[in-house]
């Protein structure tokens, strides 16, 4: 039974094989090609929209500043709504009484601000050098 399939399959490999070979196309197949999506109408690009505008950023800035501001000089200890939290809970655990030991040298503190300073000049200054490169 094994001879009669392997017969069928060499029958129809001979078969496939004496068959002529596929069209080639035209000579000017590219051209034509090339032609036909240039005729094609150009879609209207989609522009960049930043989910967050630069309003809104200037907003969250100010509510940020604003509200650490008003932290700051009215947190003197007395304050009736920073005596309701209750966060004796968050200063008694074992990582506190791990980490109290610790010590940040101020060389430490000047590398940390100077990195954060660099970063933020540094990212506006990238993000316009891409946008830049990226334009169409």
């Amino acid at each position: 039974m094994d001879k009669h399939t392997e017969q069928h399959l060499d029958k129809l490999a001979e078969k496939v094989l004496k068959t002529p070979n596929l069209e080639s196309p035209s000579v000017d197949f590219t051209t034509n090609i090339m032609n036909s999506i240039n005729a094609l109408p150009l879609s209207k690009s989609i522009n960049y929209k930043p989910l967050i505008s630069k309003y809104g950023w200037l907003a969250i800035i100010i509510v940020l500043i604003s509200l650490s501001t008003y932290i700051m000089l009215n947190s003197t200890g007395d304050s009736t709504w920073l005596k309701r939290l209750d966060l004796s809970s968050l200063s008694n655990t074992k990582f506190t009484e791990v980490v109290s030991g610790f010590t940040i040298s101020k060389t430490l503190i000047y590398a940390i601000g100077l990195l954060g300073i660099m970063l933020f000049i540094q990212i506006p200054i990238l993000k316009q050098y891409h946008n830049k490169q990226f334009k169409v």
